[in-house]
């Protein structure tokens, strides 16, 4: 039998399962029960001779444990399978009971149907492929493992169609179009080079990120560029760019992967069929490495020549990866961009260089010198010359600096080349035009000025940037499925590749700062009317979600939600000072009535007859209550010192000597000390000492403007106590 051909990348798989780490979850132990699943399976088990039951030897109570654990699951298992079991020396197969409606047990003649009846018989369970089969709500999001089934990738390659080859055809198969050809055009054309830069310039003018719902899932990929990074001295945004370079120039790029487990990131495992890890990256010329066919319309392997007289080599399927795009239906590269404008810059190019022969031809003018007139003729001098051949013998001998002075018999006249051909700008222009709509660009774009106003270049400078956008979308797209899921494969945690690529992506930066204004600016109106949540609104700000230390150090955290605690607890403090307030006034009423005295007054009458009246009379403390009525603030009786706290000029005063206090400090640690000695200056006297000490408890909190403001608010609404009139009077009673 020949033994199974494996790829130069596979390994063995390990013995032993290495210890997961933090981001990984450890992999389920393999199942020690590993017979036939099928019905027949274990009713042939049963039938089999009875074998002594091997002695587990003592392993500790961690491995009891375990054992025991994996010997109740695998009980539950059979049991649910139709096994009754008292151990398993003695399991059996349940026979199958079948009753009618009534309840009673109906017996089947099973005679005549031969092997049909064996379905009768069989244990009423259902593994989970035939649960599987006969459908489940969840059927539709079922999760596929990590790579994708060997024979759908079959299937899928069977529809491949190249039209360039034929059934049968083993060999190495050509590209569709010269890809050298855009590479040559970079270097002589400078509009189609300078196109290529500018739109390779806005695309990565704002950088990317790596964006997902799950940060794990994002902090690992972010790990593993930093590898491949450092691995290939090189950020992987600027490898990025170059393959995105290759993109632009010729619509295709080959990536070659280097595989290393010492200096990889990832592990071998079976999500990726226990191949070496991928350590670094590398690109290759387009026009050096060509696919190798099997003869039956399949890619076998590539086959790569190198320019330094090196012998070919070949990659296998797995180790290259082909970007592309503006692939056509059956074909296997991406067709060059410049295809469609080549011509027009071939046909500029040949106008240009028959413009330039016209200038070397037509550079020095035609000087036409006409001797003689119609009623003068030329005619010969007496030394036998005639007078043309002396003209022309002047005009060799004059200096170059001279001037030729004749008669009215010798005219010259200058002739060049104007108005003697037809205008070549128009057609100029004409092929202009077609090659910067070709590479999608405007005159602006790249630096000439011309009619069109601020609009105008607006809208053209717009239309670039959403070509480069569509462009950026295919490109990320494929970096998840060449890269992103190859890196998830490589992880040793049992997660679903299939939910981590399709959460997780790299995301490019808006490049149009206008329109991310607009989207910010809308993104928080509709947070700010409840229309998204938070994570919501920073996923639309390209941001991460805040985490809960982040969340405290924002403004919300720090000055919305601190001004609420602060405010919370001083009117946690001002309700017990009012408590106190209305308990002194009720002992100021019990008091009110002991502040009057009842006399009474008897008078006798003449008769014998006696009358007796009381008189109340207030004492002194209430003669002044009266006449100078005091409330809970106490008395003020001088207009121009204002004692009472609800005097908002007072309150105004007192926080702008503060504020003006703590820019001269600085230092917050010398608040408490500072800040008191002011309010021993406002309020002097031994009869403000209350107003002093509940004034310096809510200042000391803190001097930052807001807190201070609010400390000072809450503390104006506090009863002030130490009426000088007021104590003396309690003295004297």
């Amino acid at each position: 039998m020949a033994s199974k051909k494996t790829s130069p990348n596979q390994r063995p798989k390990p013995l032993a399962v290495a210890a997961p780490s933090l981001f990984e979850e450890a992999k389920p132990a393999p199942a020690p029960y590993a017979a036939d699943m099928t019905p027949a399976g274990f009713v042939a088990q049963a039938a089999r001779p009875k074998r002594p039951i091997k002695v587990v030897p003592n392993v500790g109570p961690a491995g009891d444990a375990r054992i025991a654990a994996i010997q109740k699951r695998l009980a539950i298992e059979l049991k649910q399978m139709g096994l009754n079991i008292g151990s398993l020396k003695n399991a059996h197969v349940a026979e199958r009971t079948l009753r009618d409606a009534g309840g009673k047990l109906v017996h089947v003649n099973l005679e005549g149907l031969g092997e049909r009846a064996a379905a009768i018989n069989q244990p009423r369970w259902h593994s989970v492929s035939d649960r599987m089969a006969r459908g489940s709500s969840k059927d539709a999001a079922k999760i596929i493992s990590g790579t994708i089934p060997a024979n759908f990738k079959l299937k899928l390659d069977n529809e491949q169609d190249i039209l360039n080859s034929y059934w049968g055809y083993v060999g190495l198969i050509e590209p569709e179009y010269d890809l050298l050809e855009g590479w040559t055009l970079l270097d002589t054309e400078a509009f189609y080079r300078q196109a290529i830069n500018r739109k390779l310039a806005l695309a990565f003018r704002n950088g990317a990120q790596v964006v997902g719902d799950n940060q794990d899932f994002v902090q690992y990929i972010e790990r593993r560029m930093k590898q491949f990074g450092y691995m290939m001295n090189q950020k992987f945004l600027m490898f990025l760019k170059e393959v995105l370079f290759d993109l632009m120039v010729s619509s295709n790029c080959i990536v070659v992967k280097i595989r290393d487990a010492e200096a990889s990131g990832g592990y071998a495992n079976d999500k990726n069929r226990n191949l070496v890890p991928v350590a670094g990256y590398k690109v290759v010329p387009t026009q050096t490495i060509f696919p190798f066919l099997d003869g039956k319309g399949r890619i076998e392997k590539w086959r790569r020549f190198f320019g330094m007289g090196r012998p070919f080599r070949d990659y296998p399927v797995e180790d290259v990866i082909h970007f592309h795009w503006d692939r056509k239906p059956g074909h296997l590269f991406g067709t060059p961009r410049h295809v469609s404008f080549r011509d027009d810059i071939f046909a500029l190019r040949r106008l240009e260089e028959n413009i330039e022969l016209l200038m070397v031809h037509h550079l020095f003018p035609l000087f036409h010198v006409a001797v003689g007139t119609p009623e003068a003729p030329c005619q010969y001098t007496t030394e036998g010359m005639s007078e043309i051949d002396k003209i022309r013998m002047l005009i060799q001998e004059m200096p170059k600096e001279g001037v030729f002075v004749t008669d009215e018999r010798v005219k010259i006249e200058v002739h060049g080349a104007a108005k003697e051909g037809i205008d070549p700008n128009p057609i100029l222009a004409h092929y202009k035009r077609r090659i910067f709509t070709g590479m999608g660009v405007s005159p602006l774009d790249l630096g000439e000025v011309d009619t069109g106003n601020r609009a105008t270049a607006e809208n053209v400078s717009q239309n670039l940037k959403d070509s480069i956008k569509a462009d950026l979308d295919w490109f990320v797209s494929q970096i998840s499925m060449f890269f992103f899921k190859e890196w998830f494969q490589e992880a040793r945690s049992a997660l679903s590749v299939q939910n981590a690529v399709a959460d997780v992506g790299l995301e490019f930066h808006e490049i149009d700062v206008d329109t991310q204004i607009k989207k910010e600016t809308h993104a928080a109106n509709m947070f700010n009317n409840h229309g998204i949540d938070q994570t919501e609104y920073r996923r639309r700000m390209k941001l991460k979600p805040l985490s809960k230390d982040q969340d405290k150090i924002t403004h919300f955290g720090k000055h919305i939600v601190g001004l609420e605690k602060v405010k919370h607890g001083h009117a946690k403090e001002l309700l017990q000072i009012q408590h106190e307030h209305a308990t002194e006034q009720q002992a100021a009423a019990s008091q009110n009535a002991a502040s009057t005295k009842t006399t009474k007054i008897t008078r006798r009458h003449a008769n014998g007859a006696s009358t007796t009246r009381q008189i109340t009379e207030p004492v002194k403390k209430a003669v002044a209550n009266l006449m100078q009525p005091a409330n809970q603030h106490g008395k003020n009786l001088d207009p121009h010192k204002a004692r009472s706290s609800q005097d908002p000029g007072l309150l105004r005063q007192l926080y702008d000597r503060f504020l003006a206090l703590s820019g001269a400090l600085g230092a917050e640690d010398r608040w408490d000390v500072e800040s008191a000695a002011a309010v021993d200056a406002m309020f002097p006297g031994a009869e403000m000492l209350s107003v002093r000490e509940t004034l310096k408890s809510y200042v000391r909190i803190s001097n930052e403007a807001d807190l201070l403001w609010a400390n000072m608010s809450t503390w104006s609404l506090n009863p002030i106590p130490g009426d000088p009139e007021e104590d003396a009077l309690a003295a004297a009673a």
